[in-house]
């Protein structure tokens, strides 16, 4: 079961130090992603040019937070990055 917090019980701190290590957790999974691709270069330059983005970070962040509040024991970090990368 997930407990939602009283607005004034936040850590702040806590929240963006979480943000950070899912951040840097998607940025890994990105680089694995693309690194492992047989391409042309030119397509994967471009495949990692579309994907440098804050903003490309913030639904595999969310994939993997609800992940991680369902208890799942999968890698949610993959399933977030085909998400970015379709919309993207």
């Amino acid at each position: 079961m997930i407990h939602l917090m009283k607005a004034d019980s936040y850590d702040v701190d806590q929240i963006k130090k979480e943000l950070l290590e899912y951040k840097a957790a998607v940025d890994e999974r990105i680089s694995i992603y693309f690194r492992s691709m047989s391409l042309e270069n030119t397509l994967k330059e471009a495949c990692v040019y579309s994907m440098e983005g804050n903003a490309k970070r913030v639904r595999a962040i969310l994939i993997m937070m609800i992940g991680k509040a369902l208890g799942c024991d999968l890698d949610m970090g993959y399933l977030g990055i085909s998400i970015e990368c379709v919309h993207a």
